[in-house]
């Protein structure tokens, strides 16, 4: 074998190795990076699906305000007392003017509609088929109304039916209010909140959309592309997520099920969908950059392949340290409470140190978000997290919202009276936030109540070991009256 082909041989096998490894490298990262934007995705949708389940019941909560209104209104109680249907007529419409519900029927004893608001010419027809109609006459509403999704053919909407009654306690009439599910004001409205394209499906239906054709029109049919359903699994009883097309485009999407009063089956979906283009779009001019750092890779030192490696990791990295915080605070979340909470706990055992950990929930937070809003909740929500920021300042010490408006502060090495001490300033600092809070039963203002427990660390223990501990002196504190700490 001549000299050439002895130097030939390794130089051909040290290249081929260099191919392999570097191509099983650069298959790693794009498998790791399609996951990775793929979890984004699917992270996403689940934001949406939990916005849309917010909306949806807050427009439950509003028609169910709204039905009072109307049966405990003086004039219309008399009015279908004495069977005076023009004075009923007047009054449902000038309530209904007032206020905040797009649907409001009124139905006599004898199931006819005496008036339908928004449409006061349509009235007179019989409702005793109608199932709810039927329980409410027949006095089988509990307490005296009931609410739940409602769906005709190619409608759906959330509906509250009350009854009125006489000074003898029977029923004068039937009062049914709710909120349209199908139309395009209600589907933008979740579109700008959840940043994805909605669609509401009755059956395999679509009867709302934001989803539009090629002349602009919206995409709502019974049959033609993007119309039918076929592969909607409509009946499941639980958000599912899938994939479908849509036009020459595929998107993904996540079912929400909304489930019909009385009977409890599923009356309609609500769907939350990410266009995949971008998707497509990323995932390949990642493919394409990886391309050119595995040829550089071949024509360069193997320090140099260091440094373009981690170049291209390190966005990746940043993307994924993001996912364990909650965007909307600014503040870890509970994937890193419970990914650092056991290493905190490993180190301390080693040693036998002190842990004091914090539960801090906000006092009437529902009745909050109820008063003023789910923006104003948010905004209360940042606020809390921002006290807690500005007190727990110490490197080894952080805060975490635990879920909804709950928090976590972790005190490595902080003995009790310590950790009491920063209680107590966070109680202060957020009552002195003064955030007006009218039907809370403590005070006039915002107010949070804390369980705080502080132990020696033993190898043994584990995280849901103080978990428990702290969330019931938490139960304390609010049995106690709230605004307090309990240790």
């Amino acid at each position: 074998m001549s000299v050439k082909n002895k130097f030939l041989f390794p130089m051909v096998l040290i290249a081929v190795v260099a191919v392999i490894a570097s191509s099983a490298i650069f298959i790693l990262n794009v498998v790791q990076f399609i996951r990775f934007v793929d979890a984004n995705i699917e992270a996403e949708l689940q934001r949406a699906a939990n916005l849309i389940r917010i909306e949806v019941e807050d427009r439950q909560s509003r028609s169910e305000m709204a039905v009072l209104l109307f049966v405990n209104d003086s004039v219309l109680r008399t009015s279908m007392i004495e069977s005076d249907y023009e004075t009923a007529r007047r009054r449902t419409l000038e309530i209904f003017e007032q206020v905040d519900v797009e649907l409001a029927g009124l139905i006599n004893t004898d199931a006819i509609r005496v008036i339908r608001a928004q449409d006061p010419t349509h009235y007179g027809d019989c409702n005793r088929g109608v199932l709810y109609v039927t329980m409410a006459l027949d006095g089988y509403l509990d307490g005296g109304f009931m609410s739940g999704i409602g769906r005709g053919v190619t409608t759906l909407s959330t509906r509250t039916i009350g009854n009125i009654y006489d000074d003898n306690g029977n029923i004068a009439g039937v009062l049914l209010v709710g909120y349209r599910l199908d139309n395009d004001p209600f589907v933008d409205r979740l579109r700008q909140f959840t940043g994805t394209e909605i669609s509401v499906y009755v059956n395999d239906m679509r009867i709302a959309t934001t989803l539009t054709n090629e002349d602009g029109t919206r995409a709502v049919s019974d049959e033609g592309e993007g119309g039918r359903r076929y592969t909607l699994p409509v009946f499941a009883e639980e958000d599912a997520i899938e994939l479908i097309r849509f036009k020459n485009y595929n998107l993904a999407t996540i079912q929400v099920p909304l489930f019909a009063a009385i009977t409890n089956e599923v009356a309609g979906v609500v769907s939350a969908g990410i266009f995949l283009t971008d998707r497509d779009a990323v995932i390949s001019s990642f493919i394409t950059v990886g391309l050119l750092i595995m040829l550089a890779f071949l024509a360069v030192s193997a320090g140099f392949l260091i440094y373009l490696s981690r170049f291209v990791v390190a966005p990746i990295d940043k993307e994924i340290d993001k996912a364990n915080f909650d965007m909307l605070m600014g503040i870890p979340n509970r994937r890193y409470f419970d990914i650092n909470m056991a290493q905190i706990l490993q180190t301390l055992s080693r040693s036998h140190g002190t842990l004091s950990l914090m539960m801090i929930d906000i006092d009437y937070f529902k009745k909050f978000n109820d008063t003023y809003g789910h923006l104003k909740g948010d905004e209360c929500l940042k606020a809390i997290a921002q006290v807690l920021k500005s007190i727990v300042t110490r490197s080894d010490d952080f805060v975490a919202r635990y879920g909804g408006e709950e928090f976590v502060a972790v005190l490595p090495n902080t003995d009790k009276r310590g950790a009491k001490t920063i209680a107590e300033k966070l109680l202060e600092n957020v009552r002195n936030l003064q955030i007006p809070h009218s039907q809370s039963d403590v005070s006039d203002h915002l107010t949070v109540s804390i369980g705080l427990v502080t132990a020696s660390v033993t190898h043994t223990q584990r995280a849901d070991h103080f978990i428990s501990r702290a969330d019931k002196l938490l139960y304390k504190s609010k049995q106690s009256g709230r605004n307090r700490c309990t240790s």
